[in-house]
């Protein structure tokens, strides 16, 4: 009860910050007062944040002036972007987002140079720069929603985990919007390796869960490479299947006619059960999401 009335607190002092420029300092005189004393310091001085957000506009500005054809300025934006960035690579608070900024400002640099022509693919990489930046910008308010741990219980299993949901969140474009399958394995892979992390350094209980999460989201990741018979036991998947097999089977024998009435539904078949991949593939997303917050929550 204590941690969710600490957390409760921590959201309300950092909403508070963040709308508010200036506020008269507190007395700090509990220890509930010391740790939203120790949140509001945080905000306060994180640079990082602000330069986040900077970066977050002007990747959303890119993406307008590059469906509107201006590709100058949305190298401008680009540009901007890199620099704040490469600020926030040295200002944030976590090595994480330190070290993912740094390494998205390459990305984006990499990428105006070559911004010379309207395609899906170009604007489905620049919507990934900017969820990228989010899951950044959504790491380092974590780590003032959460660090009163440190203060508390010297927890070293949250780090690990944040870092971890970090990647998760990055794989959510991945996953239910570029369904680009070599993406969201990469993203996937690296919540693993966090995970794997935790799990050496958290106590019994914990590690049970984050076992269990590993092993949710092996299964995510086979869905989405459609590898080790992922679909299997999925009924819906098996009885399209069967539909499948027993329409091939009649068109061997059907009329000029009629084949062409069954290819029309073996191609409705197959729209739907590309849907339904997707729509598990969603549902599975969000049952790992749900619960690493719920692991996470408990430290």
């Amino acid at each position: 009860m204590a941690k969710i009335v600490y957390k409760s607190m921590i959201l309300v002092t950092i909403s508070t910050v963040l709308i508010i420029t200036s506020i008269p300092a507190i007395s700090v005189e509990t220890d509930n007062d010391k740790v939203s004393a120790k949140v509001e310091e945080n905000t306060r001085s994180n640079s990082g944040i602000n330069g986040l957000e900077v970066v977050r506009m002007k990747l959303k500005s890119a993406i307008d002036r590059y469906n509107n054809g201006d590709f100058d300025d949305a190298k401008h934006d680009l540009e901007v972007a890199i620099e704040w960035l490469n600020k926030a690579s040295q200002t944030s608070k976590t090595e994480k987002s330190r070290e993912s900024s740094r390494q998205l400002a390459v990305k984006i640099d990499a990428f105006k140079k070559q911004l010379k022509q309207s395609s899906a693919e170009n604007e489905n990489t620049l919507t990934r720069f900017w969820h990228q930046s989010t899951a950044i910008i959504g790491r380092e308010i974590d780590q003032l929603i959460h660090g009163y741990v440190e203060l508390a219980t010297s927890e070293k299993t949250l780090k690990h985990l944040l870092d971890a949901k970090m990647h998760l969140y990055t794989a959510e474009h991945d996953l239910l919007v570029s369904h680009n399958v070599k993406d969201s394995a990469q993203e996937l892979d690296s919540v693993l390796k966090y995970l794997d992390k935790a799990d050496q350094v958290a106590k019994k209980p914990i590690q049970k869960e984050i076992n269990d999460l590993n092993t949710k989201i092996n299964l995510l990741k086979e869905q989405v490479e459609q590898s080790h018979e992922a679909w299997k036991d999925n009924d819906e998947i098996l009885y399209l299947n069967q539909a499948k097999k027993s329409l091939a089977k009649a068109k061997d024998k059907a009329s000029p006619q009629t084949k062409l009435r069954i290819e029309l539904i073996e191609a409705d078949i197959q729209t739907l059960r590309a849907d339904i991949e997707r729509r598990n593939i969603k549902n599975n997303y969000e049952s790992c999401m749900a619960t690493l917050m719920d692991i996470i929550n408990e430290l």
